[in-house]
């Protein structure tokens, strides 16, 4: 892995301020989700066992399978940073009287806190992966932000496992949810600027075509099936959706069964049950800095099913040690694995939905992590009486491998592109006007692009035409005029023709090749459905067409 990359990865972040404090705010409430469910679980663990700590564990997960989805449709229908920010404050709320409430002895209540704290935490993923392709402003800083997501998920593991173990020691399970609410305070207040700048032209942008949303029932169930159905109609999606929700519930079974092991295995502490989640995330965060690999990789199917095989063959590992040093280097690549199959799944999902049920499907996503997640926790105590500690880490890495076998072909046959159409999406890609739509958007425009040549002085369009094609200037050099005037020239990645089929108006410039020129040519249809077909594009090609018809005016 080379350092440029990851250089590359911070520089984006540096260059788009808003980029980077939504990553900050993540690495926070990642820290937190891992220091708060440590805390629960261990905290169950001293009053009742494994029985208690696997009910937990499944309670914890279970609210969160309907909030994940449901709760995704205000991020399709508001500004995400804002319901972002609403998200964070509410946790921030929620874990410090969990934590109060533990210490008052309140245990039902501190539990009932805490599941509602970690429900909302269903929100972040979903939010965070829709509000990125918004707020990048070019495909590298998606992509870098991704593999940013993946080293805050890393560094979240790390981080908040140590801050509990520590934490654990000095001051016991309930100080530090106590302590998560601040973190969560301040993960709130980084997207606090962003959330007061969501525009009124971006709310706007949201409403629907009547002009307002209906707040009924069959709306709210209509909207969330459109993330299912999307899902569902896409074999890749169904596949990836699957294959995702069995390697996180394993993690799920993972994160019960280290405390367990640091425990009745091992005989150590609590405490020592933290860092031992600390070794883990230690893993994760070498994993997030594998994943920078995939920065400009446009197949990373493969990538994803070795993580998720490393993954499984890890977590096997575990339960096959008896002393202290093999578990931990099976627990540190189990980090590895996991957190370089999030970054590639996180980044397949995002190229292969379209932005206006983004969050809604991610949010379905989440549902079924989070669901597999609780069921891997309900079903720690039923493997630990049935075939021991080391025994359930060993079945569950087995079952996980098959499920990773099974899903990879088709993915991996999904992931082949062919090569035109690869050097067609890096031209669709660079143009400008489409750098702020989603990646599945740029590659359907690609799939539907042409070739097209013009000899010297062959008019391309003409003004006053009517207009049903998009251009861009693959190679050679083209002359723009209006009304006989000349107004500039464009050459190799240049693009023209946008005014007439936005604005349904006729060609308002004649352009003229200059030399030998290739054109890549999308039609009307699929054009306008790229740009206006999603509610948060409209805005951008509305300020598009202003630009461009300023600088026609200027020329005439």
């Amino acid at each position: 892995m080379s350092p440029r990359r990851l250089a590359d990865v911070f520089a984006n972040l540096r260059r788009n301020g808003a980029l980077g404090r939504v990553e900050v705010g993540f690495l926070l409430a990642t820290m937190v989700e891992w220091a708060g469910w440590l805390a629960l679980i261990v905290y169950a663990f001293s009053r009742g066992g494994a029985a208690e700590a696997g009910l937990i564990g499944f309670a914890v997960g279970l609210p969160a399978i309907l909030v994940a989805p449901t709760a995704a449709i205000l991020g399709d229908r508001h500004p995400r940073s804002r319901v972002m920010f609403t998200a964070y404050g509410s946790q921030a709320v929620a874990f410090m009287a969990a934590g109060v409430a533990f210490m008052l002895g309140e245990a039902p209540v501190g539990y009932g806190l805490g599941i509602v704290a970690m429900a909302l935490i269903a929100l972040t993923r979903p939010l965070l992966a829709s509000l990125l392709p918004e707020i990048a402003r070019s495909p590298e800083e998606l992509t870098a932000g991704n593999v940013a997501s993946g080293l805050g998920e890393g560094f979240g593991a790390l981080g908040g496992s140590l801050l509990a173990g520590v934490l654990f020691a000095v001051a016991g399970a309930p100080f530090v949810l106590v302590t998560g609410g601040a973190v969560m305070v301040v993960a709130a207040l980084l997207l606090l600027p962003l959330a007061l700048r969501a525009r009124a032209i971006e709310r706007d942008a949201l409403r629907p075509a009547d002009g307002s949303f209906a707040s009924t029932s069959r709306t709210a169930l209509r909207e969330l099936a459109a993330g299912a159905a999307t899902t569902l109609a896409d074999r890749r999606l169904i596949a990836l959706s699957t294959l995702m929700a069995m390697t996180i519930g394993t993690l799920g079974a993972l994160n019960v069964l280290i405390v367990i092991v640091a425990i009745d295995v091992l005989g150590y502490d609590e405490q020592a049950a933290g860092y031992l989640a600390a070794v883990t995330g230690v893993g994760a965060l070498l994993g997030s800095v594998v994943a920078t690999t995939l920065v400009g990789r446009e197949r990373i199917a493969a990538p994803l099913f070795a993580s998720i095989i490393g993954f499984a063959v890890a977590v096997a590992a575990v339960g096959l040690g008896s002393t202290a040093l093999p578990v931990v280097i099976a627990l540190m690549a189990t980090g590895i694995g996991w957190s370089v199959a999030w970054v590639a799944a996180t980044t397949m999902i995002q190229r292969l939905v379209g932005d206006d049920v983004m969050t809604r499907v991610f949010g379905i996503n989440e549902s079924l992590q989070t669901g597999a997640e609780s069921l891997g926790g309900l079903a720690v105590p039923l493997l630990v009486v049935a075939i021991g500690p080391g025994g359930a880490l060993i079945a569950l890495g087995i079952f996980l491998a098959l499920v990773a076998v099974v899903a990879a072909p088709v993915l991996i046959r999904a992931d082949r592109i062919d090569p035109a159409i690869l050097r067609d999406l890096a031209i669709v890609r660079a143009v400008p006007m489409f750098s702020p739509l989603s990646a599945p958007v740029i590659e359907r425009l690609a799939a539907y692009a042409e070739h097209a040549t013009f000899a010297p002085g062959a008019a391309i369009i003409t003004e006053g035409e009517h207009g049903d094609r998009f251009f861009i200037v693959v190679s050679g050099r083209v002359t723009v005029s209006v009304r006989d005037r000349e107004a500039g020239e464009i050459g190799p990645g240049g693009s023209f023709g946008e005014i007439a089929l936005l604005r349904d108006v006729a060609r308002t410039a004649t352009v003229r090749a200059m030399e030998p020129t290739e054109l890549l040519t999308i039609r009307r249809e699929p054009f306008l459905e790229a740009l206006t077909g999603q509610a948060r594009s409209r805005a951008v090609a509305a300020g598009v067409i202003d630009d461009r018809l300023a600088a026609d005016r200027a020329a005439s």
